[in-house]
Order: C-alpha cells, then sequence, then structure tokens
C-alpha cells in the first residue's frame, strides 16, 4: 500500500486535513482522531482477504492442466473463476493434468486426498517438472499416467499429513517419479507406499533436506534415494519380489530397516547405520556386516531377501524392541491388503 497515510488526510473532506490541523478549535483534536480512525479501520477492512477452498469438480479426469477453469467447482466456494493466487486447493476425487508441459500452481496450496496424476507424450524418456509450494499429500496419491520411461518431477514443498501414495502403479510400462521437492510431516507417524507393479518402475527422492519422520513403504518398483539426507527421519519397509531400495550415501539415521519377501536392498559400496534390521521378521543382533554377511544372515533366517553390492557394509547400532519391528511388519500388511483392494 502506497502513502496510506497521505491519501487518508487528502480524501477526507469535508473533514479536518492536514492544512486544518493547524487551526486549533475546542474538541477538533477529537473530530480529527475519530475520523482517522474511521478511515485506517476501513482500509484494513478494504484490503484485508481471505483465502478460499476450491475443490475440484467431476470432470477433472479430462483433458487440461491443473489450471484449467473448469476442473475447479468456483462456484460452490463463491469465487470468480480462475482466481488461482492466494486460494487453497484441495482434490477429491481422480484428477488429471495433461498439459504436457513443464508447470508451476499459482495456487497458494494443494491438498490431495485423491489421485493426482501427471500424463505427457508417450515418447520414452521423456520429463517434466511440476511445482507446487505448498503440497499436503493427505490420504491421496501422487501418480505417472505417462508414457514408458516418462518421469514427472515434482518440485517445492510437501507435507504428509495421513497415510499416502507417491508412485506409477501401471502393470504394463514402467513410469518414475521423481521428488524433487522437501518432504516433511505434521508430526503423525504416517507411511508413504511405492507399490509399483514393475521392477523398471522408480520413485526417487533427491532432497537432502527432507524431514520426513514416518515411513517409506515399498512394495513393487525401484524406490531411491539419491542422498542419505532425503531419506529424511523415517524408517524403511521393503517387501515383495518387485521391490527393491536404494539409498545413495552413507546412511546414518539411526532408523529401522525392516525387509521381507524377496525384496532387495542395493548397499553398493555406502556405510548404513540402522538402529535395527529385520528380515523377514527376524531381528539381526547388533554388530557391522558386509554384504556376503547380510547374506548367509538371510539364508540362516530361511529368506529370500537379497543384498546386493561391492565394499557396502549395514551396522547395528541396537536391536530395537520386538514392538518396534512388529509394528512395521503389521503397517506392510496393512498396506498390502490396501494395494489389493
Amino acid at each position: 500500500m502506497k502513502n496510506t497515510r497521505s491519501n487518508v488526510f487528502k480524501n477526507s473532506h469535508p473533514y479536518p486535513t492536514l492544512e486544518d490541523a493547524a487551526v486549533t478549535r475546542p474538541g477538533s483534536h477529537i473530530l480529527r482522531s475519530a475520523t482517522l480512525t474511521a478511515a485506517m479501520v476501513a482500509i484494513a477492512i478494504s484490503t484485508t482477504t481471505h483465502a478460499a477452498t476450491i475443490t475440484n469438480t467431476a470432470t477433472s479426469n479430462g483433458s487440461g492442466s491443473w489450471e484449467t477453469s473448469s476442473k475447479w467447482d468456483w462456484a460452490s466456494a463463491g469465487v470468480t473463476a480462475g482466481s488461482f493466487a492466494g486460494n487453497d486447493f484441495v482434490i477429491e476425487s481422480t484428477f488429471k493434468d495433461d498439459s504436457k508441459t513443464t508447470d508451476t500452481f499459482d495456487g497458494a496450496s494443494l491438498t490431495v486426498r485423491a489421485t493426482l496424476a501427471f500424463q505427457f507424450p508417450n515418447s520414452s524418456n521423456i520429463s517434466r517438472t511440476y511445482t507446487v509450494d505448498n503440497l499436503y499429500l493427505d490420504g491421496g496419491d501422487i501418480n505417472n499416467f505417462g508414457g514408458s520411461g516418462n518421469t514427472a518431477k515434482i518440485a517445492g514443498n510437501i507435507t504428509v499429513t495421513a497415510d499416502s501414495r507417491i508412485g506409477s502403479n501401471n502393470i504394463v510400462e514402467s513410469r518414475h517419479i521423481q521428488i524433487d521437492s522437501r518432504v516433511s510431516d505434521d508430526g503423525g507417524n504416517y507411511d508413504v507406499l511405492f507399490a509399483g507393479a514393475r521392477t523398471g518402475a522408480v520413485t526417487k527422492y533427491t532432497n537432502a533436506g527432507n524431514t520426513f519422520n514416518g515411513v517409506w513403504m515399498v512394495t513393487g518398483g525401484q524406490l531411491v534415494f539419491t542422498n542419505a539426507g532425503s531419506v529424511g527421519g523415517a524408517n524403511i519397509n521393503a517387501t515383495g519380489s518387485l521391490a527393491s531400495v536404494e539409498i545413495a550415501g552413507d546412511w546414518m539415521a539411526g532408523s529401522i530397516l525392516s525387509v521381507s519377501s524377496s525384496a532387495t536392498i542395493k548397499v553398493a559400496s555406502y556405510d548404513w547405520t540402522v538402529s535395527g534390521l529385520a528380515l523377514d521378521g527376524n531381528t539381526v543382533s547388533a554388530g557391522t556386516y558386509d554384504i556376503s554377511q547380510l547374506n548367509a544372515l538371510a539364508s540362516s533366517f530361511s529368506s529370500s531377501v537379497a543384498f546386493t553390492g561391492s565394499t557396502g557394509t549395514i551396522t547395528v547400532s541396537a536391536i530395537p524392541e520386538p514392538a518396534s519391528l512388529a509394528l512395521l511388519g503389521i503397517v506392510g500388511l496393512m498396506l498390502l491388503r490396501r494395494r489389493r483392494e
């Protein structure tokens, strides 16, 4: 707001102006004070705006981007169509963005409670970046409906507020999602599931500033962290022959790693330290293990879990309470059941 006070004085006739202030009359200061107060309140009211919450329409699964006006129910929110800036948006049913271009969402926030899918040309190995400053993952999922080999990249900030999913589960093509956003949570203990239907599908996290403290779940596809920091403070649960986990760095977060049902853990040449390691429900004793020792342990437990790498090691710094490992197992079963449904 430019020069607010001078505008108030100059446009308040027939009430006193700055020039009138030099004239002193009994009670005139009271009149000037009351006038100024009323004017200031009026200006404050006129310039104060409240964000509206707009949900998507039933036709939001059709063509267009997330800023196609017809995909949002402006009328129910009492907002002029196309008024993205400053307002909050909620996806309550499947929403498809097939804009085929790199795009930035102009709303103040975007809450995902259903499927948010990105679809762009079927040509292989194409990537597009979609930026959301404030994306709330509230029980929904982020998916890639694009062609084989294509990568949907998400930038900005993601806050997890309920158990949710990130990753493509297409059974025919390997489609990828890369999360460049900083991922955090609202303080709850949530799971983020990647239930890829193909081993070639990749969900990748790149932001070293991630502070997510829930559980990264993978039941299919490659769950990849490009640096140790991108894991945040979360535990990892990998289960299923189609599932693998890769952390490209020395992971020293002290979290729990639970592996089962023929999943693969790619340690490479890195050194990891975890507070607990479970192989098909069997607790591994404290100690440092190289790749061959880890695979020998799996065999001793009659587990088909596989560890790959060269000089990498996993150090178990302590044996977690049985309840902690049991909880991870229960969470995995629940998510597998939800996947089947």
